[in-house]
Parts: structure tokens; C-alpha cells; sequence
């Protein structure tokens, strides 16, 4: 989870702004009257956003002007120790509050995390792989950039699974996926749709860029795959040109054609063709 600096600084300097205010009307209402519930406030939102340091220092901030405000009012207990037990009572449980929503934050973030990835391969899944796609092609639409969409389906894997069990099978798919990582720039998407089928987005990438990084992984594909017993290779089709209104879907479907064009040329290859304008 990335926090700019901007909302780092809001949340930190809002949050000891409130605190310290909170202590004002604390203090206006004297013993009676119970307003501390107004300190988790600051705590519970930068527990949700930053991370346990931060949340630890409003949940300390908020117990030090807790204190004041109840010394300032003249409250009074039979002994010092009372005054030791109540603060850091009340200190643990600004503490403990502000620990749990950073936990749950962080939990909420990792289940996230993980629903958007193929455990297999560490890749993006085809869920997350449509939604970043759908952001890519946006992107290059609004700014008039060109744009890669890949289609990649290995070649003779059946018989990897076939001979030497899904086991084996599993890790030719880790090897490939890999390799394919190791050849993406860091704004290419790299994901796997499912079974032996793996998809790129290639963003501000013209079809002669494309070309070279498109026949790049089909080479590396081979290199790290070439010990194993079963000679797979990968085919891969591809479409490349302006986007514009189009969808993800629409360019799947001719990328999908293209990688039947390939497969029907003989495996091992690369079919790319260019979007009309």
C-alpha cells in the first residue's frame, strides 16, 4: 500500500490538529462528562493508512493531552499510582485500537492482494489482467500512444502433463511464467488467463517495438524450457496499433486469431498485425 507524502502529511498533521483540539473541550467539560471517545477518531485513520509508528504516536499524542486536560481540570485521585494505572490504561487502549485497524487494513490489503493473483505463477490473474488492461488502454487512447495486446499459449504442453503429471507440469508453467516477467519492461502487463495461457500488454509499444519484445519472449520461453524432456516452445499472437474505443475483449479476439494463424503455420512463432486505424 502506497501512501504519497501529501496524504501522509494531511493525515499526520490533521490528526494532531484534532487530538490537541479535542483536548479543549475535554478539558470545558470537566470530570463529568466523558468525550475521550473523540481521540480514536485520528487514531483509527491513520491506522488505516499509515502504519503501526504513526498510529502509536496519535495513540500516545491523544493520551498525553488526555492527561493534561484531566490534570488542568483538577481531577484527583487518592495516590500518584492511580494517576501511573489510568494513564497507561488508557494509553493501552488508544494503543490497542489503533493496532487493530492497522492489522485489519493491512489483512484487508493482503486478501486483496492475493485475489488479483494466480498463486501458481505469482502473476496477475484474469481478473486483475482485464482491469490494469482496461487502465493501459485508456491511457494510450486519451494520449493518442499505441498499444500491444499479446496472446500466448504454449505448445506441446499436454504431453508435459501427460507423461510426467501435473506436478511437473506446474513448474514448467513457473519457469515460463518467469521468463516472461524477466522480458517485461515495468509498465508491461504480464498475466496468466488460465491453464497454459498467458497475456502481455505491451503500452506506448508500435508494432515494431512490439515485434522485438514478442519474438524476445518466445526465445527466452524456449531457453528456460529447454532441458525439459518434452520439447515445448510457445506461440504467440499479437495486435498492435492506436486503441482508441475499443475494448480489452475485442482486441483478446483478434489477438486469439492470431495465435490461431500461428499455431496453424507451425508453432514456435510469432503472428502480429497491426489495428486500422
Amino acid at each position: 500500500m502506497v501512501v504519497s507524502l501529501r496524504e501522509r502529511f494531511v493525515l499526520l498533521v490533521g490528526g494532531a490538529t484534532w487530538i490537541l483540539l479535542t483536548g479543549v473541550p475535554d478539558y470545558a467539560s470537566g470530570v463529568e462528562d466523558r468525550i475521550f471517545p473523540l481521540y480514536f477518531l485520528p487514531i483509527c485513520l491513520v491506522g488505516w493508512r499509515l502504519g503501526y509508528k504513526s498510529t502509536l504516536g496519535m495513540a500516545w499524542l491523544s493520551t498525553a493531552t488526555w492527561v493534561v486536560s484531566n490534570l488542568l481540570t483538577g481531577m484527583t485521585f487518592s495516590g500518584p499510582m492511580v494517576w501511573v494505572v489510568n494513564t497507561v490504561t488508557q494509553g493501552a487502549s488508544f494503543s490497542f485500537v489503533g493496532v487493530l485497524v492497522v492489522f485489519a487494513r493491512r489483512s484487508y490489503w493482503l486478501a486483496e492482494k492475493r485475489s488479483r493473483v494466480d498463486p501458481l505463477t505469482g502473476l496477475l490473474n484474469g481478473r486483475a489482467f482485464a482491469e490494469e488492461a482496461v487502465r493501459l488502454i485508456a491511457l494510450c487512447a486519451r494520449h493518442g500512444r499505441p498499444l500491444t495486446v499479446a496472446y500466448l499459449d504454449l505448445d506441446h504442453f499436454k504431453q508435459v502433463n501427460d507423461r510426467f503429471g501435473h506436478s511437473r507440469g506446474d513448474q514448467v508453467l513457473a519457469m515460463v511464467a518467469t521468463a516472461l516477467h524477466d522480458v517485461a519492461r515495468e509498465t508491461d502487463i504480464v498475466s496468466r488467463l488460465g491453464g497454459d495461457e498467458f497475456a502481455l500488454v505491451l503500452p506506448e509499444t508500435d508494432q515494431s517495438g512490439a515485434a522485438i519484445v514478442l519474438e524476445r519472449a518466445r526465445d527466452r520461453v524456449v531457453q528456460v524450457l529447454r532441458d525439459e524432456p518434452v520439447r515445448v516452445t510457445v506461440s504467440i499472437g499479437a495486435v498492435t496499433g492506436l486503441p482508441g474505443r475499443r475494448l480489452i475483449d475485442e482486441l483478446l479476439k483478434f489477438a486469439d486469431a492470431n495465435l490461431y494463424d500461428a499455431k496453424e503455420r507451425g508453432k514456435d512463432r510469432v503472428t502480429l498485425t497491426a489495428l486500422d486505424a
